[in-house]
């Protein structure tokens, strides 16, 4: 066997590899692509905000427009007002749509999100943590101006720096919530909320 034909098969398998190579990142960024619909919802939720503790839910992606296999994503913004750090050992919120008409859940879309506890935020830090949460009805059916029930469950004890943990507290009040700002021509609504 001449060197030349050595040469050629060795080379083969490189010259393969590389035109081959960026295949599998296409198909994943492709699948991604058809996955998320990032402009069909964007809205900040007030989950829980007092003199101690303040947590916001920004919804930044839908995966899936319907469910049951749709899914909200985005990132919990946590703020610590306390001067001691607070240990969250639940942390969860229902998002229901609501009707204009009585103000009662007309079954839309409800979703429930929650993130990863326990979360320990120190004193007079804000922290961001993912959270994702499954949904049944469509996005497809809401409208810029909706108003959303969110019930929330928020469990976190006072760590002192000395000394036993304080607590457990816990805050489940309701709220209702309408979006405002202005829509995006390619979105459903996009944008910040109003709670009540």
């Amino acid at each position: 066997m001449s060197s030349k034909s050595i040469r050629t098969i060795a080379n083969a398998p490189w010259s393969r590899k590389r035109y081959l190579l960026p295949l599998p990142i296409l198909s994943v960024l492709l699948l991604g692509t058809a996955l998320a619909s990032p402009g069909l919802l964007r809205m900040t939720v007030n989950v829980f905000d007092d003199a101690n503790l303040t947590i916001l839910a920004s919804v930044q992606n839908v995966v899936h427009p319907s469910g049951p296999d749709g899914k909200l994503v985005g990132l919990m913004t946590v703020t610590n007002h306390a001067s001691t750090d607070t240990r969250i050992t639940v942390g969860t919120a229902t998002i229901e749509s609501l009707t204009s008409a009585n103000g009662n859940p007309d079954g839309r879309i409800t979703a429930t999100i929650s993130f990863n506890v326990p979360l320990t935020v120190p004193a007079g830090a804000t922290v961001k943590v993912p959270f994702s949460g499954a949904f049944t009805g469509s996005v497809m059916n809401l409208h810029f101006g909706d108003s959303f029930r969110v019930s929330p469950t928020v469990t976190w004890f006072s760590v002192p720096a000395s000394g036993a943990a304080q607590g457990p507290y816990t805050y489940a009040q309701p709220k209702t919530c309408t979006i405002s700002g202005t829509p995006l021509p390619s979105s459903v609504w996009t944008e910040t909320t109003a709670c009540a």
